[in-house]
């Protein structure tokens, strides 16, 4: 939150608003056309616009979701390495500046960058123990991130496709139709990204 409303829009953070600004109904055109991004975070400023337009309000999602980011990064260390890995992560997420940065902008990074932790958490969980419950953790940040930034398809994607292939080397046959599932979902949950919005990019 520091100096949050220091300065003023730049160019970026005006079309993201400009973008958002428009009727529901007009949003996936004016995303496609304009910004040419995934459509998910021009849909969650377009809602979040209804209480305030304020600059300070407009990077506040952003704060928010940087903060989901911190957390989600801290859960991974900790499953991971334990709580001194937990608090490093989180103390060096909080202060790294690029994502100081993306937390304070109106843009769609730091819910990426959020929505990504998140999947590394539900994978590390898959990783000890294949649940229904984590595929679908898993299923819906990975979506959530594609559907923020197309980059995160390579992030989320790939360590689970590592993870599908670690199943396939162990014969673990239910893990790896659990996988193959959560992939063919994926892929129909994101279809229409690949089909609308990614020809205009």
């Amino acid at each position: 939150l520091w100096d949050l409303n220091a300065r003023s829009l730049w160019l970026d953070e005006a079309v993201e608003y400009w973008v958002a600004n428009v009727s529901l109904s007009q949003l996936p055109s004016t995303v496609r056309g304009v910004i040419q991004d995934p459509p998910l975070y021009s849909l969650l400023l377009h809602l979040w616009m209804e209480v305030s337009r304020h600059e300070a309000w407009l990077r506040l999602l952003s704060v928010l979701f940087g903060t989901g980011g911190v957390l989600g990064v801290m859960v991974a260390a900790y499953r991971l390495q334990g709580w001194a890995s937990s608090f490093a992560a989180g103390l060096l997420m909080a202060i790294l500046p690029t994502a100081v940065r993306y937390s304070q902008d109106v843009g769609q990074y730091a819910p990426m960058q959020c929505f990504l932790a998140w999947s590394i958490v539900a994978l590390i969980g898959l990783a000890r123990e294949p649940r229904r419950g984590g595929y679908i953790r898993w299923g819906l940040a990975a979506v959530a991130a594609v559907y923020t930034y197309y980059g995160a398809f390579l992030t989320a994607v790939v360590p689970f496709l590592c993870l599908l292939a670690a199943g396939v080397m162990r014969r673990e046959w239910p893990r790896v139709r659990s996988g193959l599932w959560t992939l063919a979902a994926f892929g129909v949950a994101t279809l229409p990204l690949f089909v609308y919005f990614l020809p205009r990019q």
